[in-house]
């Protein structure tokens, strides 16, 4: 079995709280992002799927400057995120052209911060919507 390092559940984490709290849908008239009606509980199989199997590839294709990352981080939030899910943030925020990301993150050196840049346009932007049973794709 292949055993997955513990902080690949942290940067998937930090994924799905980025995509929701960026994300809007126009057919909920009941919330503005889909933070306020979603949790990262509401992926459906399938975009559960994507998402691990997109930010594995960027965490393998990235480890050495995701170490470095994660060691150099600054991040200030209400929430406590470990280094990992503020990369996984990142990573949600770079490959989908938000004005924030890895190459404007406090502490990170501008060389590290945009090769991470960089390496997340091979992954193009991706989208949430809503399914009418109220789980949520990509």
């Amino acid at each position: 079995m292949n055993k997955k390092p513990n902080y690949y559940k942290d940067f998937i984490i930090g994924y799905k709280i980025a995509s929701l709290w960026s994300s809007n849908d126009p057919d909920q008239t009941d919330c503005e992002f889909l933070d306020e009606k979603f949790d990262i509980t509401d992926f459906d199989d399938d975009a559960n799927q994507t998402i691990e199997t997109d930010c594995i590839k960027f965490l393998q294709a990235n480890h050495d400057d995701l170490v470095k990352y994660a060691e150099d981080v600054s991040y200030n939030s209400e929430e406590s995120l470990s280094p990992y899910e503020v990369a996984g943030h990142d990573f949600w925020l770079t490959r989908n052209g938000h004005g924030a990301g890895f190459w404007d993150r406090n502490g990170i050196d501008d060389d590290l911060g945009n090769r991470l840049t960089e390496a997340c346009k091979v992954f193009g932007e991706c989208w949430i919507y809503v399914n009418d049973d109220q789980t949520l794709s990509i």
